[in-house]
């Protein structure tokens, strides 16, 4: 016959476990999505302020042509594409709308961590995890590659290069203009 006091304290331990790996996955998701809208708030900080340069270089010498009386109106061409590209992407609003989800993760990554790691309850992972849907409910579709680079760089940070995915160079290149399906980034070891 078995003792109920050891088969009590396995499954608290096995409870344990449960919740412990259930707050692991819930930080994960939180971590993840931050550096995700971290490296777009940049993508797209980084289109904004280059467009505003290049914007304003071409249309100095696209100014500069029509006032020496130069006809050639294709200078003007470059200066036009970029301020319909400004307008139509709105890449400010993108980087900002990346900045603000970033913001509500890393505010969830800060509840998680104020209650501790021991002190969790199943009620407030359930919270939690309710929390990441409801900011996951407004963000745009997801560029998977980049995900996929986001969690590498998770993975080298834990000591966890096992499950780094190695991505070719032009493939992170291209990783916030093509969103590439998950086929395409498996690991290629």
């Amino acid at each position: 016959m078995s003792d109920p006091s050891q088969e009590k304290s396995q499954q608290d331990d096995s409870q344990a476990d449960y919740l412990w790996a259930r707050r692991f996955n819930i930080i994960n998701r939180a971590e993840l999505s931050t550096a995700y809208h971290r490296k777009r708030e940049r993508f797209f900080g980084l289109l904004d302020r280059w467009d505003k340069i290049l914007t304003l270089l071409l249309g100095s010498a696209a100014f500069v042509k029509l006032v020496n009386m130069d006809t050639h109106p294709f200078y003007a061409l470059p200066f036009a594409i970029l301020a319909f590209s400004s307008l139509i992407f709105d890449f400010s609003e993108r980087a900002r709308r990346h900045s603000e989800l970033a913001t509500s993760f890393k505010m969830l990554e800060a509840a998680i961590e104020a209650v501790g790691e021991r002190a969790f309850t199943e009620d407030q992972l359930s919270a939690w995890s309710a929390r990441i849907r409801e900011i996951e409910s407004g963000e745009p579709p997801v560029y998977n590659l980049l995900v996929r680079i986001c969690q590498n760089e998770l993975a080298r940070a834990r000591g966890q290069t096992q499950d780094v995915t190695h991505i070719s160079w032009w493939r992170a290149l291209l990783a916030h203009f093509l969103p590439f399906a998950n086929y395409e980034i498996r690991s290629s070891k």
